[in-house]
């Protein structure tokens, strides 16, 4: 019996040599490399409570499930309301918007409620929503630029400081693809399709548009980029006050101005806005230049008076407002000349007659 006992206490012994120290829930000190929590097969790393399996570690640790038991990603998170309803919590439906919180981002200096940091939630429509809840800047970079939303809502692209609902800092290129949008007008009988557009209150389906009202008002607008190179612009004015649709025939109708490839501007009617207009010339106090000035005026500079020369049109284009100036001061002053041409045909007659 005595030899009994210290064999056993002689394999205790050795067994107690060979084995890991139990990991104490309570706390450890002095831990190493052989002290771990975890699988040593091919199982993978469950965490429980309420018995019920709340986040798996799989796939020799590359693949972490929260609230999934066959995460696809590295990280993996999915939102299970059963699993709270399990435990007798009744779970929330949530905003419609908003839906429930599934990832949460707080710091230090945001606070950890509900209300701080930075939040994704998923609602019932199956829609993904993500909230700066902070009255701070919600940033989207790349490399070379990104995307800024700043608290009052204004979006920014490139730029960091929107002043606009849509502000870009660059260029803006629209290419949804080929649509079939037929946009044969009086300017362009041969036009037949559209590409991409731009609609300003105005959305198409399906070859139908949508104007939303608000009670007073349902204009819009749009403006296309066709196949051939033209931009074609539609001002659609409003009718009545509620929501209205339109078709494609009916936002072709309201095509106002239409640009071609080789930079002919065709519109209906062009109101320019100017000043100076030379009324002056028919003034009494209006210094009408000499036909012999004019003479020698368009002998040393090959073109009239106050009029741009050929080299600086071509070189700087025309300005229509001025150019409609300066064409009607020239009108007014052959008018001018005309009386006094009259004038001195009348008094030559007159003098014939008293002969």
């Amino acid at each position: 019996m005595k030899k009994l006992s210290l064999l056993i206490f002689f394999v205790a012994f050795v067994l107690g040599i060979n084995a890991q120290t139990p990991w104490i829930l309570t706390g450890n000190a002095g831990t190493t490399s052989s002290h771990f929590i975890g699988t040593t097969d091919q199982e993978p790393l469950i965490f429980k409570t309420h018995n019920l399996e709340r986040m798996r570690l799989v796939d020799c640790g590359t693949s972490l499930g929260i609230g999934v038991q066959d995460p696809s990603a590295t990280l993996h998170v999915h939102y299970a309301p059963y699993l709270l309803e399990a435990c007798g919590v009744i779970q929330p439906i949530g905003n419609q918007v908003l839906g429930n919180q599934v990832l949460q981002i707080t710091t230090i200096t945001t606070g950890s409620g509900k209300n701080n940091g930075f939040g994704i939630y998923s609602n019932r429509f199956k829609e993904v929503t993500l909230k700066q809840k902070e009255e701070s800047n919600l940033y989207i970079e790349g490399a070379g630029g990104g995307l800024t939303i700043v608290p009052n809502g204004n979006i920014g692209v490139n730029t960091s400081t929107p002043q606009a609902r849509l502000d870009v800092a660059g260029n803006v290129l629209v290419n949804s693809g080929i649509q079939t949008l037929s946009l044969g007008s009086a300017y362009h009988q041969d036009l037949s399709y559209g590409t991409s557009y731009i609609g300003f209150n105005a959305k198409r389906d399906n070859g139908n548009w949508t104007l939303v009202g608000d009670g007073a008002n349902n204009g819009g607008g749009a403006i296309w980029g066709a196949v051939d190179g033209s931009i074609l612009f539609a001002s659609i004015p409003t009718a009545g006050g509620n929501n209205r649709t339109l078709n494609d025939t009916q936002i072709k109708n309201n095509i106002k101005l239409y640009l071609t490839p080789n930079g002919v501007l065709k519109a209906k009617e062009i109101l320019v806005s100017t000043t100076g207009w030379p009324d002056y010339v028919l003034s009494k106090d209006y210094k009408l230049p000499t036909l012999s000035e004019v003479e020698q005026f368009i002998y040393e500079n090959q073109h009239l008076p106050n009029v741009p020369a050929a080299e600086e049109i071509e070189a700087n284009g025309v300005n229509l407002g001025e150019m409609n100036a300066i064409l009607l001061q020239k009108i007014e002053e052959l008018t001018l000349y005309i009386i006094q041409i009259e004038k001195r045909l009348s008094e030559v007659e007159n003098r014939k007659g008293e002969e």
